[in-house]
């Protein structure tokens, strides 16, 4: 088992990282609308990490955030173990979707869904989560400022003890390898032309690298199976990781 070190939050060198395109709210409303490339865009089923994860870990919590919600396709997964889930996305499509879908559930816990640019903060209160979702979300945010606001403002709305579930594509991937835009520190930065969509990929050992003393670690899973892209299959290779926020 893997163990996390104490220190705070490293990131790439500047000269290493690029800027979101100021275009990417339009990509993704077009992404969730009439022109989707994703396959998971249009899925309802919940992330196959998330499930795996549930195979062995309670899920059921009273209060959840899932970052960059998407189709709501993990938010539903959640409030159907009992969550009151708030689902954020800045994408009006996705949250269209979700709301759709919202209408046809029967579900046991809730889903209040917020259009919010998580790049902006949140505002929502501290210390008032008891799990935080970033399933596919934060890997866009390639700006160093940003990203380290946004985990920043996670750690702030956590409860003590309180878990963030992180579920990511690593660098070896298949489907992004082939679409590695330049390497980072971490591992590289991904540009995707069906979409123009970039994401940074890295490996479970440089994810945990930058958590050191901001969250406590508490386990992980890799992940890897085929899966077809628009016609095409691949070996897609993800990994989950559960960390705390500590007490003190």
């Amino acid at each position: 088992m893997m163990q996390a070190q104490n220190a705070s939050l490293t990131f790439p060198e500047k000269d290493q990282l690029s800027m979101p395109n100021n275009n990417e709210r339009a990509l993704w409303e077009k992404e969730y609308g009439a022109m989707p490339t994703i396959p998971s865009s249009h899925r309802l089923q919940p992330s196959h990490a998330l499930v795996e994860l549930a195979r062995g870990y309670d899920l059921s919590v009273e209060k959840a955030l899932d970052l960059g919600c998407g189709n709501g396709r993990n938010s539903f997964y959640l409030a159907k173990s009992g969550a009151n889930v708030t689902a954020i996305d800045f994408s009006k499509e996705a949250l269209n979707i979700l709301r759709h879908e919202k209408r046809k559930s029967n579900l046991p816990g809730s889903i209040k869904q917020l259009n919010i640019d998580i790049s902006n903060g949140l505002p929502l209160e501290s210390n008032s989560f008891d799990l935080v979702l970033d399933s596919y979300c934060l890997c866009h945010f390639i700006s160093e400022k940003e990203l380290k606001d946004a985990i920043t403002e996670v750690h702030r709305v956590l409860k003590p003890g309180g878990r963030l579930i992180k579920v990511h594509i690593d660098s070896s991937d298949k489907y992004y390898l082939q679409r590695a835009r330049r390497k980072t520190s971490y591992g590289h930065i991904s540009y995707d032309p069906a979409n123009g969509i970039q994401k940074m990929h890295m490996s479970l050992d440089s994810y945990l690298s930058q958590f050191r003393g901001d969250f406590r670690f508490i386990k992980s899973e890799c992940l890897q199976f085929n899966d077809n892209v628009r016609g095409v299959p691949y070996k897609r290779s993800i990994f989950l990781c559960v960390t705390e926020k500590p007490f003190s």
